[in-house]
């Protein structure tokens, strides 16, 4: 809305109209009978301020209770996810007040299972929009393909997933991430270094669509600048050295 009409109301807009408030009322929640010539005089007023209706003040008068689930990976203190979590927590404490309420529900980041095992009974509740960490893309598309079924909006973080439905996507590029890693790791080394990308495992199946967009940057970067070294990829266990220093020596 333009700050000129910033703070306009449905008695203004009526007497700009030329009709009455009962009437600019009806057209902008579509209900009721209205000549197709009024109809045009509010939408020409409305179209020319900019008029967005207030959603809060809306909720609050219809007393409808709408609610949120929020699906992300537990943390430890100081964790990445720590962050998004608190973030949250902020925007329900500043929206109970409109009826609305926020579920948070934890998934394990590094097994697959734990976040097909939150989501399979998420839609017995009374459910009006998700938020999902899109870890996983399979189980996530799955997920939001039964959202759309069931007409449930959703919202991603941390990295997209195109060709879903998604309302909007809040995020870092993980695949230019990759990139700008291997940018700064290249000006230091000649094109003909050897270079090892160890990817760490915590338990279960852990093949997140972050880690799968930074690797795809950081190998097309290589491609695409002429590097002709080698590039050495191994998975290595958080709590299992002897693993690890194995894998170490094959290389």
């Amino acid at each position: 809305m333009d700050k000129e009409f910033s703070n306009i109301r449905i008695v203004d807009i009526a007497k700009m109209a030329g009709v009455s408030v009962g009437t600019v009322d009806r057209v902008i929640h579509n209900r009721g009978r209205v000549s197709e010539e009024n109809r045009k005089k509010v939408q020409t007023i409305l179209e020319m301020v900019h008029y967005q209706p207030n959603l809060m003040a809306r909720s609050l008068a219809s007393k409808k209770q709408y609610h949120f689930v929020a699906i992300t990976p537990s943390f430890t203190h100081g964790e990445y996810w720590e962050a998004i979590s608190e973030g949250i927590d902020k925007a329900a404490s500043e929206m109970e007040s409109y009826n609305i309420t926020i579920t948070k529900l934890f998934f394990d980041q590094y097994n697959n299972k734990t976040f097909d095992d939150i989501v399979r009974n998420l839609l017995d509740e009374k459910v009006d929009g998700v938020l999902i960490a899109t870890l996983f893309t399979d189980s996530v598309i799955r997920l939001s393909q039964e959202l759309d079924r069931n007409e449930i909006p959703y919202v991603y973080v941390d990295s997209n997933i195109e060709g879903q439905h998604q309302l909007a996507y809040f995020g870092t590029e993980s695949y230019d991430a990759g990139v700008i890693a291997a940018r700064l790791l290249t000006d230091k080394i000649s094109s003909t270094s050897d270079i090892l990308m160890a990817r760490i495992i915590h338990s279960g199946k852990n093949d997140s669509n972050q880690g799968k967009n930074r690797r795809e940057g950081f190998c097309h970067y290589l491609k695409e600048t002429g590097f002709t070294g080698n590039l050495h990829e191994v998975e290595l266990k958080i709590n299992d050295s002897d693993y690890n220093f194995i894998k170490l020596d094959e290389i």
